[in-house]
């Protein structure tokens, strides 16, 4: 799959995210290369025919992307149908919660700790019908990226440039109105803010550019992986075949446990499998 395309301003600001990416996978490679390869694949306890949000909030997002550019003028995001469109997908963008959980697991990689399914459970809370939990919002699992990333801290800077949370908030409530120069939201303290829609263009026009490099990022690691000797011997001693698919990129592993139980995880066309993999009460892959 390609990048969203769709015109990112300021440029630099695109080629700043892409190079933090590529050297953030590029250490979690080195430091932890099965925890990465699990990363990469998003690793989880289930087996389901169509599943895949991540890829899916790609499609998505790319469609609303080309929809604006087919537009008479849509790319410069004058007209206010263009605007709020260009808004739903500034939200939609920093809601992708797999987004988080793949930069939250590379940064753990890089620091040589384990993989987990999901490393923000912790921050789940309890839900007024227990033992339902409502998941972590995305200031929450970004302030967690914030004590996660490492030495150099070049990342995070770059999402904290475009997150706004009282926007994020404000629209999901259906809190906001655009006018012919501003965008004005009520904050969560109640107070509406108005911001110039100049300002309010450049947190857009930055989360785009942030998620065109994540995914550029993501998807040309994904054919690197996939390019790699199909036999691996990683950290612990543990021998993994990579799979790959017919594009050539990364679409699953598989290797033995110590007890001798066969592993696999295949990643394809919107499918999971997962079988012989125990995980632990925190999500970590058992390799004994």
């Amino acid at each position: 799959m390609r990048p969203m395309a769709v015109r990112t301003t300021p440029p630099k600001f695109g080629e700043q995210a892409r190079a933090a990416l590529n050297a953030l996978f590029a250490a979690a490679h080195e430091r932890s290369p099965f925890s990465f390869l699990c990363t990469m694949l998003r690793v989880e306890p289930a087996s389901e025919e169509e599943w895949d949000p991540l890829t899916e909030s790609h499609a998505a997002l790319t469609q609303y992307a080309t929809q604006i550019q087919a537009r008479p003028g849509g790319a410069s995001l004058t007209a206010l149908e263009d605007r709020r469109l260009a808004v739903l997908i500034y939200c939609h963008l920093t809601e992708v919660a797999a987004v988080y959980q793949l930069l939250a697991n590379a940064m753990r990689c890089a620091e040589g700790k384990p993989y987990r399914t999901d490393p923000f459970r912790d921050l789940s809370t309890p839900d007024v019908r227990p033992p339902l939990r409502r998941p972590p919002t995305p200031a929450q699992m970004i302030a967690r990226l914030e004590d996660l990333e490492p030495v150099p801290r070049n990342l995070l800077p770059l999402l904290d440039s475009f997150f706004d949370p009282d926007l994020r908030d404000a629209f999901y409530r259906s809190e906001y109105f655009l006018t012919k120069d501003s965008l004005r939201y009520r904050t969560v303290a109640g107070p509406i803010r108005t911001l110039a829609w100049a300002d309010a263009e450049d947190l857009v026009r930055r989360a785009m550019a942030f998620y065109n490099a994540f995914f550029g990022e993501f998807f040309l690691w994904m054919q690197k992986l996939g390019k790699m000797p199909r036999q691996e011997k990683l950290e612990g001693g543990i021998e993994v075949e990579l799979l790959d698919a017919a594009d050539g990129t990364l679409c699953g592993i598989q290797w033995m446990r110590e007890d001798g139980m066969p592993c696999s995880f295949l990643r394809l066309h919107g499918a999971v499998s997962c079988n012989g993999i125990v995980f632990s009460p925190a999500g970590e892959i058992v390799r004994e």
